[in-house]
């Protein structure tokens, strides 16, 4: 459930690209009654702040928040910076102790943003709330996602109510097929992925290009009031049409690269036999400054020089970027492995090998030069690890990755 919940926010975005494509509709709608509407004296003119989301997706069972993330827009950068707070998240005042619990009594928005708030020091300015069906009935809408299914995949959850048969192969997958691959792990028989949840990213990441692909299709144009109106039906939210129309040009700019979501750092613990997720407030507030004040920051002083370009914008396509892939483990063939997987996402892996080293070593992501921003993308890539820099005067690629024993 929560890896669906996690798609839910990824299909967010996509939710975020059709609202602000609304403005397309509004002018399709114009045209056809004989309205005029002025958007060329500044009225969606590109001086807005930086806008933080509160995304929540409930529990089908209850008001419980399956799902919690906070998302930071930047439009001067074209970037999203998303943090992901794990549901079991120790916090004080709520039913259970646990941050899902905040929004379930009384379903007060307000209390889930003040524990949000306490936990990584955001202030939020709107919140979504959609549940899993939203997801479905979007996919429904836009007439499906084309996907070639890497693997059979068949799967039973009675306690879920979860029955997953996707036969291999390209398809056009509807809404329920679309929640079924999605939170795909394992077959009944303990068979799937390769690479395990290395290869369901990878198989998450191609279904979230496939529905922004699909989304943005001028075919999918012919159906925005259908979508429109579904959005405001199906999501909650305090957005204002008027502040949702402000994103008409970022539909066009959108980057798919632009995207970094990361986990809240911490980990799990028992405490008086209930399980509980303790996030660490050194990393967090190490990660939410980077994330969300430094790259703001940032971007507003290139602004101040006369430049819109933020100061740590990648310079290199992914293609140019160079990568060698070194494996720390006693697993025959990892290295090479991941090579295929980094080369099939279009990076350049430039060598293979092993990692000489007397002790377990844990995953790891170097960057050779003082640009991060690959580093980082490869680590959401691998879906763990920590990155680094260790500059070399002579160094024959940009990335080192170090496949360590905390590699599934």
């Amino acid at each position: 459930m929560r890896n669906f919940m996690r798609l839910v926010f990824k299909f967010t975005l996509i939710l975020f690209i059709i609202v602000g494509i609304v403005i397309g509709a509004v002018i399709v709608y114009a045209k056809i009654y004989g309205k005029e509407i002025d958007i060329a004296n500044g009225v969606f003119a590109d001086n807005r702040d930086p806008v933080t989301v509160l995304i929540a997706g409930l529990h089908p069972d209850g008001p419980l928040t399956d799902f919690i993330m906070v998302a930071k827009y930047n439009p001067k950068t074209g970037k999203i910076n998303a943090l992901s707070i794990p549901r079991d998240t120790k916090v004080v005042g709520t039913i259970d102790g646990k941050i899902n619990s905040a929004y379930a009594k009384g379903k007060n928005i307000e209390k889930l943003k003040d524990k949000v708030k306490e936990v990584t020091s955001l202030k939020v300015d709107y919140y979504v709330i959609l549940d899993t069906a939203t997801v479905r009935k979007m996919v429904d809408a836009i007439g499906g996602i084309p996907m070639d299914v890497p693997i059979n995949m068949y799967y039973d959850d009675e306690e879920q109510g979860l029955h997953i048969n996707l036969k291999k192969g390209y398809q056009v997958l509807d809404g329920k097929k679309a929640e079924q691959f999605v939170r795909f792990r394992k077959n009944n028989d303990g068979t799937g992925y390769l690479l395990g949840d290395v290869d369901r990213v990878k198989a998450q990441h191609a279904f979230i290009k496939a529905a922004i692909d699909q989304v943005l299709k001028p075919s999918t144009l012919l159906k925005l009031p259908d979508l429109i109106s579904l959005g405001f039906q199906t999501v909650k939210t305090d957005m204002k049409l008027t502040e949702i129309l402000s994103y008409v040009d970022d539909v066009k700019n959108f980057d798919k690269e632009n995207l970094r979501i990361e986990s809240l750092p911490g980990g799990g613990d028992y405490i008086d036999n209930i399980s509980y997720f303790i996030h660490d407030p050194v990393a967090t507030k190490k990660l939410v400054e980077e994330m969300f004040i430094k790259e703001i920051s940032l971007s507003d002083e290139n602004e101040e020089n006369g430049t819109k370009e933020n100061s740590t914008k990648v310079t290199k396509s992914k293609s140019e970027v160079t990568i060698e892939v070194l494996n720390a483990t006693s697993r025959n063939g990892l290295a090479s492995s991941v090579a295929e997987k980094l080369k099939e996402e279009g990076y350049n892996v430039t060598k293979i090998g092993n990692y000489k080293t007397t002790s377990n070593m844990a995953t790891t992501v170097i960057s050779r030069t003082d640009d991060t921003e690959y580093a980082k993308k490869v680590k959401s890539f691998l879906g763990i690890g920590t990155v680094k820099t260790e500059k070399e005067e002579v160094s024959k690629v940009d990335i080192t990755v170090i496949l360590g024993s905390d590699y599934k």
